[in-house]
């Protein structure tokens, strides 16, 4: 192979004007991925390309001209624009990286970006400055043969410039990772200047892993030998290729040559040649250090300063001192490190490997937090460096105050989880890929790049089912990446959430299949959030406390050592004395605010008058900036304290490098990352904007909004805030409302509803006639969306808002779809009202009184016996859409009414099911067989009820339908609950809940047959795996908006709460109750029952009898009257509670109360004892034996307990009979009493229950 470095690169396309400009592009393999690339002449974005001047793998470069820049149509000034060339993986991305990382990091010495633009499908190009120039070994070498020496006073000059521009890269934490001589150009007035960024790294890029172990990236020649075993190229790698390129211009040779393979091998195993044995003269400082640079131990090359300073002689270089303040130092001078915290951190990802762990990071508006969490990447990253054994997954995130993104928080987490992917293995993308792909993309659209959609979509589910499903598929993704990394998910400033963002961080983090991951979230507990409440309400739920860890004032002298490194070598001048005072009195004056600190310290510096408040030193400091320094500040004031460059640039119409480098200088602007600056204090908003006018300001927000128009991937919401503050009303709604479908094609629903809310809001403002039919069309997206969030009640609000300005078919429908509405959140009254019209159109009748409801469901049911259930099965197609739509009608209604109004309910079954039978269509007639069954066995029907269920069956035995088998099951269970079959239905429930886990449109019916499986834990003493199992079921219950199950789950959480909670503290039970008690209906309910049962036991645990008695007795009379006490589970539970408060209260009685309750709580014993069920036959066995044991009649007290213990043990209910057994221990001596205590510590060892008198006292009065 010739010697030639002709051949460096050889797989690279070369391009040039002449034999001076030249560029180089990065290969991509056979053209695979290629996008068809502009032509000479066309215009792209603002810019109409003049020349191809190259092409390469990664896309192709043309001299353009900005067409609208300029005067008399002459266009603006000539740049270099770089077009993307093809779209294979993650191209885009890297592109985007490539212009990101290097925009705000300028030098003299790194070529100079322009501008962003990404087009429609994709497209994208940058632009940047035109540069003529030549490669830097042929400056240096210029008509140098091989063996010859170049001009060496040209080679120091370019060596340093091109070392000067290294350095600032790695300053500003950049990795280039592909230096070589076609990648650094020298002009003509022989400035170097470094090109070609499309490998390059930086903080957060290895936070994401985009050069994975195993991964080789870069040119052979110029690949450090780390690099070439398949380690990270990281900074040293760059020093490694100065050092090639210095032997290349020293001899005209590369130190390794052959073929690519060759050269990796070779420097890996051996030491570079002595370039001082190929070349005579060459001068020893510049030998020794080529060696020095080639070296293939990392740690002896010197770093860029260190080689910077051997170069020039002097640290201290002019352009060090002109450099804005590096990202290094930054980086910092914020640590100031709390080790406190730190350590926390660490010891929290100790505990990684036993199981998920969360901590909470709670802080203020200290900037230091972002710092200390850098830090702490920074340590996983460099344990893992040493350690490859243990990979690591850092995913991390953070919330925006005015962003409106749907899934706030999580959504920065999936695109990191994205880039990841994207660069990883196929092996790894497959084992990481959920199950049910195609929700998780529709909620996160990013993933489209790492995963194809489901070949078969899921029919029939609902949105929100499809939110579920999403949700569940990410959490697989993570359970199986940590599976196989130590996965950090780290989402800040979390009081920024909002409702969807919180609420999908809960059900992947506070669920009883959580993964195992350690989750950071930080906040500043002094901002008013509903995303932190959720956030605590979800951990208290799960049990899955955070650890808390506050970020505490800056100390003493930590603010020392901050000052210190502030003021730099500015107190050399004084005795160590007097620099401890001065630094001393900043500290003082700051009061551990590093903002203030760093005030204090520049105003010192600059002569500024002492004593001025934080607010006064920034209104002093802000209004001595020149007028565009402040436009600055006052335009991301007005972008809520966060911009970026790009926008700055758009809104201000030119190049803002200096100026935003002045402004972090002065410390009033900090760059966040790459691509965003944000204002350095809570202060400065208002000292800016409070300048302008009314008129000024909607003038400013409507140059944001354009800008923001013009700019590819900008969020719809941010352009629609702009607007309305502009007062562009008109076009603010329109962008509201398409931000609106975004989020909820995204299945966002809170967020979608709240955009949709917002475009309503300014149309109501603006009052036009004109814009009837946009709010119209609005309102039905809110409904909707209002719906799939489960606030069923706000969207009645809308639907008879939009009925009151509707024709009257259309009015009907909105109102008929309120009153469904209506029924399901308990509003009977109301919805029966809304669906009067719609009964009136099919011919029903809607009795007016509840005689009215007794006689006709009286006469309906007569008609039903007398017709007999006779039915001939006809197709759904071969009966009338409207007889359909009849008895769908019918359906949905009493289904909503079983629950709340059973009276009405059976009425409408009764006219449901003759319809049913009349049209003979199978899947509505299963559904007609079902419900009678459960009607049959509350009159004492069994034999029938079991026919019923059978029926059923078989009528949809050739229909794929699991909808109609999910519902049969449903209603079997709930028969076997109603029969007391306790033993058999605990089994079943679980096996219908866990398998209709991801399967479309049965959602419902799992969150339903969660609430009846709670009640059966409850009765067996299961508590703790309803403890467990609650998270998710009530997380479902919420996100289906079921919230007459959500009540009942609440309420029988409560008194698994009541039960295991260690102390006589009762807020877990008070909690739920609050939860359950938003089921406020005015008539009594099946949630009720529920509540009255917790709210009861709450009672009898804290010995509040005579409350506990009152309740009982309402919740009778309230079950008479709306007709619930026809379920006997209900109306012998309430007998059972009432008698066992009575004996329960015997205990604190005076004389003359004694009677009364004996006889009562007698009464109530005769009453279970006439039940056939074991289960009452031991409570009324109970009962009686309080009722002795206040007699003094102790051998008939064991007795009794003795005959309930047997009854107990039959119906399986472990909690009574561990009681029972507590009690008898008591009473018994010897083996009997042994045994009987060592039952029941056996069982209250399995539940976890200590306060163990308390739980006797509750189920065994004595």
């Amino acid at each position: 192979m010739s010697t030639s470095p002709s051949n460096e690169d050889e797989t690279y396309t070369h391009y040039g004007e002449g034999d001076d400009a030249t560029y180089t592009a990065h290969p991509s393999p056979s053209g695979v991925g290629m996008l068809e690339g502009p032509s000479d002449g066309v215009r792209v974005g603002a810019y109409e390309l003049l020349e191809r001047v190259g092409s390469g793998g990664m896309g192709q470069v043309f001299i353009a001209r900005n067409v609208e820049d300029g005067a008399d149509g002459e266009g603006g000034e000539l740049v270099a624009l770089k077009w993307l060339g093809h779209d294979r993986g993650n191209s885009l991305h890297r592109f985007k990286r490539e212009f990101r990382v290097l925009a705000d990091v300028r030098h003299e010495n790194l070529v100079h970006l322009h501008e962003l633009v990404v087009l429609e499908n994709s497209r994208a190009f940058f632009t940047m400055e035109l540069l003529d120039g030549r490669h830097f070994h042929k400056y240096v070498r210029g008509r140098a043969r091989d063996s010859e020496l170049p001009n060496l006073i040209r080679l120091r000059r370019a060596l340093r410039q091109l070392v000067a521009g290294v350095r600032h890269l790695h300053a500003n934490e950049c990795v280039h990772r592909d230096l070589k001589p076609s990648n650094v150009l020298v002009t003509q007035e022989g400035r170097v200047v470094i090109l070609d960024f499309g490998l390059i790294s930086d903080r957060e890029s290895h936070a994401m892993t985009l050069s994975p172990r195993g991964v080789l990236m870069g040119t052979p020649a110029y690949i450090a030998p780390e690099h070439a075993a398949r380690d990270r190229a990281d900074k040293p790698a760059d020093i490694y290729a100065i050092g090639v390129m210095l032997y290349l211009c020293l001899s005209g040779r590369l130190p390794f040559m052959g073929s690519p393979l060759d050269m990796l091998t070779d420097k890996q195993q051996k030491d570079a040649p002595d370039v001082a044995a190929l070349v005579p003269r060459v001068p020893a400082d510049l030998a020794s250090l080529c060696a020095r640079l080639l070296s293939r131990d990392p740690g002896e090359r010197p770093t860029a300063s260190e080689l910077f300073a051997i170069l020039d002689g002097d640290a201290d270089s002019p352009e060090a001192a002109n450099s804005s303040p590096t990202a290094a130092a930054r980086y910092a001078l914020g640590l100031a490190s709390r080790e406190r915290v730190l350590e926390g951190l660490g010891e929290a990802f100790a505990r990684l490997p036993q199981g998920p762990v969360q901590l909470h990071l709670r802080h203020g508006q200290d900037p230091v937090k972002g710092a200390l969490l850098d830090h702490f990447f920074d340590e996983l990253r460099e344990r893992e460096g040493e350690d490859p054994g243990q990979p690591t997954m850092l995913l991390r995130g953070r919330c925006h105050a005015r962003e409106s993104v749907p899934y706030k928080g999580i959504d920065q987490i999936v695109d990191a989880l994205t880039l990841q992917l994207c660069n990883a293995s196929e092996a790894l993308r497959q084992s990481l890929e959920p199950t049910s792909v195609a929700p998780l993309l529709q909620m996160f659209p990013v993933l489209n790049s790492v995963w194809i959609p489901d070949r078969l979509p899921l029919y029939g589910a609902e949105k929100n089912e499809l939110r579920a499903f999403g949700v569940a598929a990410l959490r697989e993704v993570l359970v199986r990446a940590a599976e196989q990394f130590a996965v950090v998910v780290c989402i800040e400033d979390f009081h920024w959430a909002e409702r969807d963002g919180a609420q999908l961080l809960t059900e992947l983090f506070h669920s009883t299949d959580s993964p195992r991951v350690l989750l950071v979230v930080s906040y500043d507990p002094s901002v008013p959030s509903e995303a932190l409440e959720q956030l605590e309400q979800a951990a208290e739920l799960a049990h899955s406390g955070a650890q808390v860890l506050e970020l505490p004032p800056l100390p003493a002298e930590e603010a020392i050592a901050l000052a210190r490194a502030l003021v730099g070598e500015r107190l050399d001048g004084l005795s160590p004395e007097q620099q401890r005072a001065r630094l001393d009195g900043y500290v003082e004056r700051a009061r551990g605010d590093t903002f203030h600190l760093s005030q204090l310290i520049l105003d010192d510096l600059e002569g500024a008058p002492p004593g001025e408040s934080v607010t006064q030193m920034v209104i002093r400091r802000v209004l001595a900036l020149p007028p565009r320094q402040r436009q600055l500040l006052a335009i991301t004031a007005a972008c809520d304290g966060r911009s970026s460059p790009t926008l700055l640039s758009a809104c201000v119409e030119g190049a803002i490098d200096a100026e935003l480098d002045a402004l972090v200088h002065a410390t009033l602007l900090r760059r966040e990352d790459r691509d965003h600056v944000e204002l350095a204090h809570h202060s400065i908003p208002e000292v800016v904007l409070s300048e302008f006018e009314g008129a000024e300001l909607q003038t400013m927000h409507q140059s944001i909004a354009d800008a923001q128009r013009s700019m590819e991937g900008a969020r719809l919401d941010a352009i629609a805030h702009h607007l309305e503050l502009a007062g562009a009303h008109a076009e603010a709604i329109q962008a509201y409302a398409r931000a609106g479908e975004a989020a909820g094609e995204a299945l966002a629903f809170s967020l979608s509803a709240s955009l949709f809310q917002r475009a309503l809001t300014l149309i109501h403002a603006s009052g036009g006639a004109s814009e009837a039919e946009q709010r119209r069309a609005i309102e039905r997206q809110l409904s909707e969306q209002l719906v799939n969030a489960g606030r069923a009640r706000e969207a009645v609000e809308v639907l008879l808002r939009m009925a009151e300005d509707s024709e009257p078919e259309q009015a009907s429908a909105y109102r008929e779809q309120a009153g469904q509405l209506y029924i399901q959140t308990g509003r009977v009254p109301e919805g029966l009202e809304q669906l009067a019209p719609t009964f009136a159109k099919l011919g029903e009748t809607v009795p007016r009184s509840r005689l009215g409801s007794v006689l006709l469901l009286l006469w309906r049911r007569l008609r039903l016996r007398l017709r007999g259930l006779r039915y001939t099965p006809r197709p759904a197609d071969a009966v009338p859409p409207e007889r359909l739509e009849h008895l769908d009608t019918l359906l949905s209604t009493y289904t909503g009414l079983t629950h709340e109004e059973t009276l009405l309910a059976v009425m409408f079954h009764a006219r449901y099911f003759q319809l049913a039978l009349d049209t003979g269509e199978p899947a509505r007639l299963s559904r007609g067989f079902t419900y009678e069954a459960v009607i049959q066995l509350s009159r004492g029907n069994e034999a029938t009820s079991r026919a019923h269920i059978q029926t059923a069956r078989e009528l949809i035995a050739n229909q794929d339908s699991p909808q109609f088998e999910a519902a049969i099951d449903y209603t079997e269970y709930f028969c076997m609950t109603l029969r007391h079959e306790w033993r058999e239905v605990a089994e079943r429930w679980p096996r219908l809940i866990d398998g209709l886990e991801g399967a479309p449109g049965v959602q419902y019916i799992r969150g339903v047959s969660a609430s009846r499986y709670s009640y059966t834990l409850v009765t067996l003493g299961q508590y703790r795996e309803l403890d467990t199992r609650a998270a998710p079921w009530m997380q479902l219950t919420q996100e289906l908006g079921l919230q007459r199950e959500d009540a009942i789950l609440s309420a029988m959480v409560g008194v698994a709460r009541l039960v295991l909670d260690p102390t006589d503290e009762d807020r877990g039970i008070r909690s739920m109750l609050e939860r359950a008690r938003r089921w406020d209906t005015a008539h009594y309910s099946l949630p009720h029952f529920h509540v009255t049962l917790a709210d009861i036991a709450r009672m009898l645990c804290r010995g509040e009898y005579r409350a506990a008695l009152e309740a009982c007795e309402r919740a009778q009379v309230e079950s008479k009257r709306w007709r619930l006490d026809m379920f006997e589970l209900v109306r012998m539970s309430l007998v059972e509670l009432h008698g066992r408060t009575c004996a329960a209260a015997l205990a604190e009685a005076s004389d003359s109360e004694r009677a009364t309750l004996q006889a009562r709580a007698l009464a109530d014993a005769k009453v279970l004892r006439s039940s056939p069920r074991a289960m009452y036959r031991g409570q009324a066995d109970v009962i009686e034996a309080a009722l002795c044991s206040s007699r003094g009649q102790q051998a008939r007290v064991l007795e009794l307990w003795n005959s309930a213990a047997e009854a107990f043990e039959a119906a399986g209910m472990r909690g009574h009979l561990a009681a029972l057994d507590l009690r008898r221990a008591e009473r018994q001596s010897g083996r009997q009493g042994e045994d009987a205590r060592a039952r029941a510590q056996a069982y209250f060892d399995a539940q976890r229950i200590t306060a163990r008198e308390r739980f006797a006292r509750l189920f065994v009065p004595i």
